[in-house]
């Protein structure tokens, strides 16, 4: 009726950032995920999920192991009607980190950081033409106060709004032109930010 479901159990993955430490394997981790598809008219449709992921780290140090575990959510929901799309996309986390799984996840001996985000797009066809522009930012919380006091240079905020022309040459090969600017914040204040343009091609097959 729409609905499907998917549960996998997965060999655990190291964290990035947690160096120096044996990662001990003790436990599987946990995804799973939900969808649900609403045809509504010719060429008109509504898709939605939700999903989870948990899984513990262990951690064997000189001072004694310790491990905590990283579990985040999330929900996607996107509105396809003739040639527009439209979706948006949001994560709330805790011990996952940012950018990349398991990232800045934790402080001290398993101290977990609290991160969440967004995304949001929209595109639209014009014959083999289509535009676009999309916005999304990633945040990440300290731990505690012993975290704040000890990396006050800890990232708070990625940023990044694209706009782009994707045209479909042929079936496979698609021209594209893209515009981007990204900005990086940490707690303190400092930051990087950066505008870019992209040309090239893109071929499927």
């Amino acid at each position: 009726s729409g609905f499907n479901l998917t549960i996998g159990i997965f060999d655990p993955i190291n964290s990035l950032t947690d160096t120096g430490a044996t990662q001990a394997k003790k436990a599987p981790g946990v995804h799973g995920k939900l969808t649900y598809t609403l045809p509504l008219s010719e060429g008109t449709k509504l898709y939605l999920s939700a999903a989870f992921i948990t899984q513990k780290q262990n951690y064997e140090v000189p001072t004694g192991p310790y491990n905590y575990t990283g579990t985040g959510e999330d929900v996607f929901a996107k509105f396809d009607m003739q040639n527009l799309e439209v979706f948006g996309y949001y994560y709330h986390a805790e011990g996952l980190g940012t950018t990349a799984l398991f990232n800045l996840g934790a402080f001290g001996l398993g101290q977990r950081r609290t991160s969440n985000g967004y995304l949001a797009q929209v595109t639209y066809k014009i014959g083999a033409l289509k535009l676009g522009a999309n916005y999304g930012e990633s945040k990440l919380d300290f731990a505690n106060a012993a975290d704040r006091t000890a990396n006050p240079t800890l990232v708070s905020s990625n940023r990044k709004a694209t706009v782009g022309l994707y045209y479909s040459l042929t079936k496979n090969l698609t021209l594209l032109a893209e515009g981007s600017r990204v900005k990086s914040e940490a707690h303190a204040g400092g930051g990087n930010d950066a505008t870019t343009i992209n040309a090239g091609a893109f071929l499927s097959f």
